[in-house]
């Protein structure tokens, strides 16, 4: 008897990061009686006119964009009138797959979700980046462009495994193109560079991203919000004994 052995290529385009799980947290002011007596249970505030902000915080993963798309899903249902959602990120990139759920999942929120690098946006944190309706980025704030790479290749090399991986990268480098042509001023030989290649690799800090389009403006601070969603990787134990 012969069995048939799946293929699975997962491509991902990250900085090296520890794989830890993700927690989130939604946190809005807490309204107590007008006699002051504390302990009430928070009152969900109105929204209307109003941001809320979400911080993502570390890799892109399956499991941290399905809690963005919670997130948005949740301000959208239940907050119709709010102004805007402002989605901090400060990520190395992750997973190519999820990025581009988190992708459309920005780029279709009814209310408009702006996007504003918090200190570090690499890989395809960048293509979340870049589906915001505004796009910002503190001053210290680093952007990283580069190829997407694949690791963890089952299969062993083998050759047909290694031609269906080439063109499976192909294929996400030519998606990316076509967003980073869409969100910057770069020309369409430096785009195909950066995502054909990690030698052609660009270092951006924040004020270059306004030159070359990628951010509209530079942030001056952390915008104000009627509430805060939080989206993050949990330090390991060894992390936290140094915090």
């Amino acid at each position: 008897m012969f069995f048939k052995k799946a293929l699975f290529v997962s491509v991902m385009i990250f900085t090296l990061t520890d794989h830890v799980y993700a927690e989130t947290t939604f946190e809005m002011p807490e309204k107590t009686a007008s006699s002051g007596v504390e302990g009430k249970k928070p009152v969900i505030g109105n929204l209307e006119g109003k941001d809320a902000n979400i911080y993502f915080y570390g890799e892109v993963s399956d499991s941290k964009v399905v809690e963005l798309q919670h997130a948005l899903d949740k301000i959208n249902i239940k907050y119709p009138k709010a102004r805007a959602i402002n989605l901090y990120l400060n990520s190395g990139g992750g997973d190519v797959d999820a990025g581009w759920t988190a992708y459309w999942a920005i780029k279709s929120s009814v209310i408009p979700v702006n996007t504003i690098g918090a200190g570090f946006v690499a890989s395809m944190a960048s293509i979340m980046y870049c589906a915001g309706t505004q796009r910002s980025a503190m001053q210290q704030n680093e952007f990283y462009l580069h190829a997407p790479a694949s690791y963890g290749i089952r299969g062993g090399g083998k050759p047909d495994v290694l031609k269906r991986m080439e063109k499976r990268l192909s294929k996400v480098s030519e998606k990316m193109s076509e967003i980073y042509a869409a969100c910057t001023s770069l020309s369409q030989q430096q785009i195909i560079d950066i995502t054909k290649s990690e030698f052609f690799a660009k270092f951006i800090d924040s004020n270059e991203a306004v030159k070359i389009g990628l951010s509209q403006q530079i942030a001056e601070k952390i915008l104000p919000a009627a509430a805060t969603i939080y989206i993050f990787d949990k330090p390991n134990s060894a992390l936290a004994n140094l915090i």
